[in-house]
Order: C-alpha cells, then sequence, then structure tokens
C-alpha cells in the first residue's frame, strides 16, 4: 500500500518519497558492524514509512493540499 500512495500523491504534485527502505542494519556496508540478522519492528516501520514536504516555507495552503490528498487517498 505504500508504494501505491507515495505514486498517488506524486502524481498530485506533492513530493512524497521513501527513506530508510532497507533499513540500515540490512545495508552491505554495515554488515560488518555488527552481527544482527533481524530487527521485525524496524523491518516493518521501514517497509511502510513514508516522508512528506517538510521545509520552513511551506505555508498552510501546501498543508491543506497535501491533507486533501491524503484524506482522498484513504478515503477519510
Amino acid at each position: 500500500i505504500r508504494d501505491k500512495f507515495v505514486n498517488y500523491l506524486r502524481k498530485n504534485d506533492i513530493g512524497a518519497s521513501v527513506h530508510f527502505d532497507p533499513p540500515v542494519h540490512s545495508q552491505p556496508y554495515y554488515s560488518n558492524f555488527n552481527n544482527i540478522s533481524s530487527l521485525p519492528n524496524t523491518e516493518k516501520l521501514s517497509s511502510e514509512i513514508v516522508t512528506l514536504p517538510m521545509y520552513p516555507q511551506l505555508g498552510i495552503e501546501e498543508l491543506d493540499y497535501m491533507v486533501f490528498h491524503i484524506k482522498g487517498f484513504f478515503k477519510i
């Protein structure tokens, strides 16, 4: 559902993105630093998290626009 949501937001000119996927502990570079093979909560969160636009000049109109489309996607 996360990818459909992000695509929906992008089609509506909302610069949503995905970060932290895959989670840091499963990236090859970090495999030398620990022997953690599984962090279920971290893995679940990294597959669901969405980053919405956030910056100092973000106005109330843009926020209202994002809320409108988020509600539309989830049919709230």
